[in-house]
């Protein structure tokens, strides 16, 4: 009887086996163009996952309403839960997690489950709503896109009808040019030439740096138009995808791409009038129209830097996840994974280097979110609700 038992369990275990191979190959290309990088369903059952994040306990996992734990040992738990809730990204310092709900960023202690508050009114309601967080050592970095497409507003913003006085708040002093369509002022409101726009503490197309001891907030960089990525370095350096502008609006921009960027403390990216390096009067954004987008701005803080990285297409850039050591595709340099969302892949490169494709997912697969933890590209597919790795073949 004994032996039966043996050997109904080792038949369930290779259908099990199989399905599970199934089950990857029907919902993810194996195109792995690294023979030695292998790929590993790590968690199911997270259908509509948000966003996740690690420390040395366990994983968390972010959806709309919750955010549950599923420690390194145990069953998983639920360690919030709001209805009034509408989570959109978290991240794990210490012994806290951080996330964003509407437009206030709030701290759970992961031993008591205190709750504070840490920001708020956040000046995320425009075209470009994602807020994220990295922290680093006592702080955390927290990117606000811009409201419009190029800091006109327009019909082309969809939130008008709820939020009609809305516009792109600077987190600077900054002095326009005249323009009749008016820039960083509510819609219908034009710029006199020499107007000045008084900066805010907290401005649109922007890099924040919050002190999570003292509670002290700053503008780390800005004139960043939309961070779509974010991570850091061990040694702090902080990379980015970030967006290029729309042919549409009020002051639309053709021929322009998506980039990443190396961005560093007091740095000013070039948002409004410059996009990658050049200015939005030039040849290069011109397109079939011949329409040149003057300057916005009567003097630019400094010559924004150029990207580390040019993409050759626009709206496809999302996440980005650092490897210091590069040990995930074999090499032995700091390495940038980064999601192309337009053609679902997955492509890594060193800094400045060529992209290569990493792995190709299929058409209903999609990557809400994806980090480095323990030597592995964990990869969150909201859609099928699963959390799988990648990682190099010892």
């Amino acid at each position: 009887m004994k032996k039966i038992i043996g050997w109904i369990l080792l038949i369930i275990l290779a259908i099990s086996s199989l399905l599970i191979v199934k089950d990857k190959n029907n919902i993810y290309n194996i195109g792995v163009k690294d023979s030695e990088v292998e790929m590993k369903i790590r968690y199911k059952g997270l259908k509509n996952a948000i966003d996740f994040t690690s420390n040395d306990r366990g994983l968390y996992v972010a959806f709309e309403n919750k955010i549950i734990a599923i420690p390194s040992t145990g069953k998983p738990y639920t360690l919030i839960e709001d209805k009034n809730y509408n989570i959109t990204t978290l991240e794990c310092n210490g012994d806290k997690l951080y996330f964003l709900t509407n437009n206030e960023i709030l701290s759970l202690d992961i031993n008591n489950g205190k709750l504070e508050q840490c920001l708020s009114n956040l000046p995320n309601k425009g075209d470009y709503s994602k807020v994220l967080i990295r922290g680093y050592k006592d702080y955390l970095f927290i990117s606000i896109g811009a409201a419009t497409n190029s800091a006109v507003v327009g019909s082309d913003n969809q939130w008008i009808d709820k939020n009609s006085t809305g516009y792109d708040i600077s987190p600077f002093n900054i002095v326009l040019n005249k323009n009749e369509k008016g820039a960083f002022v509510p819609q219908g409101t034009s710029n006199e030439d020499n107007e000045i726009i008084k900066g805010e503490s907290i401005g649109n197309s922007s890099l924040l740096i919050y002190n999570i001891n003292t509670k002290a907030i700053e503008t780390y960089a800005w004139g960043i138009r939309n961070i779509e990525g974010l991570d850091i370095t061990l040694d702090g350096r902080i990379f980015a995808t970030v967006g290029g502008y729309e042919n549409r609006g009020l002051r639309p921009v053709e021929n322009d791409s998506d980039y990443i960027y190396e961005l560093k403390k007091g740095y000013w990216y070039g948002f409004p009038d410059f996009s990658g390096g050049d200015p939005l009067d030039s040849p290069r954004f011109q397109g079939e129209s011949n329409v040149k987008n003057p300057p916005l701005l009567k003097k630019h803080p400094m010559s924004p830097p150029a990207p580390a990285y040019q993409h050759n297409d626009l709206n496809s850039l999302k996440w980005i996840a650092i490897y210091d050591t590069g040990k995930i595709n074999g090499q032995n340099t700091l390495q940038l994974y980064f999601y192309d969302c337009n053609k679902n892949n997955i492509m890594c490169s060193s800094v400045n280097g060529v992209p290569n494709k990493l792995i190709t997912l299929k058409d209903n697969c999609t990557v809400s979110n994806m980090k480095i933890f323990k030597d592995e590209l964990y990869i969150l597919d909201g859609n099928h609700g699963f959390i799988f790795t990648l990682a190099i073949r010892k």
